[in-house]
């Protein structure tokens, strides 16, 4: 398993993937908010890590969790669909 987020984090803290790898640590608002960012500045993206104690997300951090919370959300919307 590689891990891809947070690599310049490390150094700086030790549980720097706490809040995002534990059950509750990110909620379903998070992944509505990063979904709405358009564009390269993650601006929402940016906001949502930092609240949850990543500070100074990279450009490649923003890319990465936008890209888990749109496959998230294209999983729930399938298996919604697929109860009907």
């Amino acid at each position: 398993q590689r891990e891809l987020l947070f690599l310049g984090h490390r150094d700086t803290y030790g549980d720097y993937k706490t809040p995002i790898y534990n059950r509750g640590g990110f909620y379903t608002k998070f992944v509505s908010t990063v979904e709405t960012d358009e564009g390269i500045k993650f601006s929402n993206t940016r906001r949502v890590l930092e609240d949850i104690g990543i500070r100074n997300p990279t450009f490649d951090d923003c890319v990465i969790v936008q890209h888990i919370c749109r496959q998230v959300s294209k999983r729930a919307a399938r298996l919604a669909g697929a109860g009907m």
